[in-house]
């Protein structure tokens, strides 16, 4: 294990995706975390506070060290919100199971929709529909079999409806001009272009670019 001591402000984000000051504090980082290493992080977070902390959300990957920490020190009365880009990056290495391109694209797409239930009902329902949709395609079984018990028995709590208003990803970027953007339009099917999603984050995107590129053709005139 390599060990760095590091001196560091632990911050969260608000609703407007403004950063906030929790504490400052010293801790050991190195490789592999515990959940001992997790208790220690949190319990120095909470004693930071005057008032008591008791956060009701815990957004993380589905490292079961971040949860057993997060529970020890402030209880079992929160909820559970596992990081979509976390989990669509290990769906996508069990993808590679199906070997049929065209059936593995379409599973694809239908786990982005699943994605996207907006309640604990409907990603329920859901999910059975998608079970049931690929029961018959032998060539999906052995995804199927990782996907039911890591992402709909284990750990489910990654789609849009599981907490209204919190967000579903601790990767800041994309839940600030994917995610966001998609609730702003209240179009839950649709699919946002990657230009698309970069102009209306930044409306002034567009027009600095043009600036800069009329710039560069008076300059080389001259």
């Amino acid at each position: 294990r390599s060990w760095c001591d590091w001196s560091s402000d632990v911050c969260s984000s608000d609703l407007i995706r403004q950063r906030q000051k929790i504490s400052c504090l010293w801790y050991l980082c190195y490789i592999i975390w515990t959940h001992t290493d997790y208790e220690f992080l949190f319990r120095s977070i909470s004693k930071f506070h005057a008032h008591q902390y008791k956060p009701t959300a815990l957004i993380a990957d589905a490292s079961d060290a971040i949860t057993n920490g997060f529970q020890a020190v402030f209880g079992d009365n929160f909820a559970r919100v596992y990081c979509w880009a976390h989990v669509i990056r290990n769906v996508d290495k069990k993808l590679t199971l199906i070997n049929d391109h065209k059936v593995r694209s379409e599973v694809r797409k239908d786990i982005l929709d699943l994605q996207l239930a907006r309640s604990p009902e409907e990603f329920a329902f859901a999910s059975n529909l998608l079970l049931k949709k690929y029961a018959s395609i032998l060539c999906t079984t052995a995804f199927f079999n990782y996907f039911n018990s890591e992402w709909l028995q284990q750990h489910h709590g990654w789609f849009e409806g599981l907490l209204p208003g919190v967000p579903s990803t601790n990767n800041g970027l994309y839940q600030q001009i994917i995610v966001s953007t998609v609730r702003s339009e209240k179009d839950y099917q649709s699919q946002i272009l990657w230009s698309s999603c970069c102009n209306n984050a930044n409306p002034g995107h567009k027009k600095r670019s043009e600036e800069r590129r009329v710039g560069k053709e008076c300059r080389s005139r001259w």
